[in-house]
């Protein structure tokens, strides 16, 4: 019984020195953070204000369309233009802008006024104008149709084929219920929806200047196709 006791005792040291005591724990390398040198931003070119363009200039018309269809800009020189610049107050319901409008005679007769319609005033809000120009000379501009729109008379006829630049500051009042417009215009529920809100030359055709009132529900709003 001893020499059992005696042989087990020798193995358990045998095994503990082949084993050896665990190793102390190694500490981990302290990580040093790296210093990474940023590179100065790149500047952005500066993009054109729209005030900035001249009109007449299609460069930025043509930048938004592919390859095949940049013929079409070229095909439409004798188009409207309209340069906005409008401002919106923080209680989204008063507009102040300006705008300068090339338009070029494209009848066959000599016009001896141009019109604006102003589409607010026949949808619950209100829309004047002021500071109107002719080729940089004042005009006085005559209100028509329940001030739907404007009159602008011209000091001399401008003939088929002639350009001529109007400029005019306008005031908007958006109004906050729906009036007839099916939510066109106005600022209801916190939407602020501004359909046709700056003053716009409408068709002139066979008929004359389509300035007539259109009666309630139906469609307002019928101009040429122009650059803004």
């Amino acid at each position: 019984m001893k020499k059992l006791l005696v042989l087990q005792a020798v193995v358990m040291l045998l095994l503990a020195a082949c084993g050896g005591a665990p190793p102390p724990p190694v500490a981990e390398p302290t990580a040093h953070p790296t210093t990474v040198s940023t590179p100065p931003p790149v500047p952005t070119p500066e993009a054109s204000q729209p005030a900035e363009i001249p009109l007449g200039d299609r460069a930025i018309f043509h930048q938004g369309l592919i390859d095949a269809e940049q013929a079409v800009v070229d095909q439409l020189q004798d188009a409207t233009e309209y340069h906005i610049d409008l401002q919106i107050s923080d209680d989204l319901i008063h507009l102040k802008g300006d705008q300068e409008v090339r338009y070029t005679n494209r009848e066959s007769q000599p016009l001896n006024e141009i019109y604006f319609r102003l589409y607010p005033n026949l949808v619950g809000g209100e829309a004047t104008v002021s500071g109107l120009k002719v080729d940089g000379q004042a005009v006085e501009p005559v209100y028509e149709l329940q001030n739907s729109a404007v009159r602008v008379p011209l000091a001399t006829a401008l003939q088929p084929g002639e350009q001529v630049v109007i400029e005019m500051d306008f005031a908007v009042e958006v109004p906050l219920e729906i009036g007839g417009n099916y939510g066109l215009f106005g600022y209801f529920d916190d939407v602020l929806v501004l359909d046709e809100f700056y003053p716009v030359i409408p068709v002139y055709d066979d008929e004359g200047w389509n300035v007539e009132v259109p009666p309630p529900g139906a469609d307002a709003t019928y101009f040429d196709a122009s650059f803004y």
